[in-house]
Parts: structure tokens; sequence; C-alpha cells
């Protein structure tokens, strides 16, 4: 499994829903088959008070066929992105928790869609880093610093 996978589906899940009580949306995971999509994430958008961006290196830098086995998490250029970046710009009571996972490279994330970036600069991402010795322990920094930004 790749860093992103492992976190978005054992670690986070682990600590915020497991530990510290919260109710996550994550999607691809929690999808309704059958569901019309656009409407899904409308519906999520509007019931959440918090949104949560994983970021890593290759975040909206390829095509979603590139890798068709891997699970859409990094999609950024779909339209579904467009309606969560539009509603996270424009109503201001929904924060947004920035995650990034791995280096950003010598370009950082200026491939990124404009408005990502905007909350970039607005909110610097928290680095999580899958090495250090307490990643997935509750009490540790990162995870600290997580709870500090949720409701």
């Amino acid at each position: 499994k790749d860093r992103l996978t492992q976190f978005i589906t054992n670690v986070l899940p682990s600590v915020l829903e497991d530990q510290c009580r919260y109710r996550l949306f994550i999607h691809g995971r929690d999808d309704m088959p059958g569901e019309d999509h656009l409407e899904m994430v409308e519906s999520c958008v509007q019931q959440s008070r918090r949104l949560m961006v994983i970021l890593t290196p290759s975040s909206g830098s390829e095509l979603p066929d590139q890798h068709p086995s891997r699970p859409q998490y990094s999609d950024m250029g779909g339209f579904d992105w467009q309606i969560v970046l539009h509603h996270t710009l424009a109503q201001s009571e929904m924060g947004v928790i920035l995650i990034q996972i791995g280096e950003t490279g010598p370009g950082g994330f200026t491939y990124l869609p404009p408005g990502l970036q905007h909350l970039i600069l607005k909110n610097p991402p928290i680095r999580w880093d899958p090495e250090s010795g307490n990643a997935g322990a509750r009490n540790s920094r990162f995870w600290k610093k997580v709870r500090y930004l949720m409701p």
C-alpha cells in the first residue's frame, strides 16, 4: 500500500473515529453504490463542519486514468472537487484542515487549482510523517494540531 491509502483507510479512521469519536465521511469508503455522485457530494458538504484535504507530491498533477487500480482520493480536477472548493471558499463557516503527506518537491503546490493554492496560503498544511515513532498515537504533536482545528 502506498502512504496515502494507508493514511486514509487505516490511520485517519483509527485515530479520529475510534479514539476521538469524530464522524468522518471518507470519499470512496462511505459512498452509497448507485447514489447520484454530485448530489452525494453536495449533501456531505452541507452537513460537514470541516473539510480535510490530503496533499501529496502528486495531488492533482496526474490524470485520473493514469492509475486505474488506485482509489481516486487525489483527483483534484474533478467536478466534485470544484463543488467542494467553491462551497469552502464561499462559505466561511466551514473550516479546512490541510494535511501534507511527503515532500512537495521544487515546484511546491503550484500545479494545484488556484482556489486550493489560496487555502494553502491562508492555512499552511500540517505535515504527517509516517516514519515518526508515534505517528498513529492520539497524543502525538500531529494529532494534537489536527484535533485543535476540529470542531
